[in-house]
């Protein structure tokens, strides 16, 4: 194991206006994210996308957000829970937590509104499998912890309203340790207060 970092959105929101967007390709398709999570204090992010016919992202399940899709253009398969509907200009889609699904462009190019609901803090944990070399471990812990010092990451994250206040991986595999490390009876307790009875 090596490192874990959190990405904490401020609690408040602020009024947001933006002429251009914040735009990244993925494949050949463009994703412009209108209004960044970042800005609304995690409660949601807007985005438009546009992608080529065949464009298709792997079937997924979101665990903590809730999506909602606006076609703008094309024609778009979206795939709810196995269940195929075909959605035209003007249809909206909503896909709540927890439902697997993916959508496919039929049309030579389609448009998407997206928005998606998120949680108010994100954290990210970086592992390794085990047998990992330990100079390659020691390597990498390194690495994270000099991005984490970088004037220019902290500068990034700072112009996106992002606190960053990363654990280093001594800090993780002491917490590690000690949870694994719990006495039988404490194990039973916490199974108890969360209603695990086997």
């Amino acid at each position: 194991m090596t490192n874990l970092t959190h990405t904490h959105i401020p609690q408040f929101a602020e009024p947001y206006v933006s002429h251009q967007s914040e735009a990244r390709w993925y494949g050949n398709s463009l994703w412009e994210f209108l209004v960044p999570a970042e800005v609304t204090a995690g409660k949601l992010s807007v985005f438009q996308a546009t992608m080529p016919e065949g464009f298709s992202p792997p079937r997924h399940i979101h665990t903590r957000e809730d999506e909602v899709f606006l076609v703008i253009d094309g024609e778009v398969c979206f795939d709810i829970d196995g269940e195929l509907q075909l959605a035209g200009p003007g249809a909206s889609v909503y896909m709540p937590r927890g439902v697997p699904h993916t959508f496919r462009i039929q049309s030579p190019v389609g448009r998407l509104l997206g928005v998606i609901s998120l949680p108010l803090a994100l954290g990210y944990a970086y592992w390794l499998p085990p047998g990992v070399p330990a100079d390659r471990v020691a390597a990498l812990r390194q690495a994270f912890d000099e991005l984490m010092q970088d004037k220019e990451f902290l500068a990034t994250a700072e112009s996106r309203r992002l606190t960053i206040s990363p654990r280093n991986a001594a800090a993780v595999q002491a917490l590690v340790n000690k949870i694994v490390s719990a006495s039988p009876e404490l194990v039973e307790r916490v199974k108890l207060a969360i209603g695990q009875t086997e």
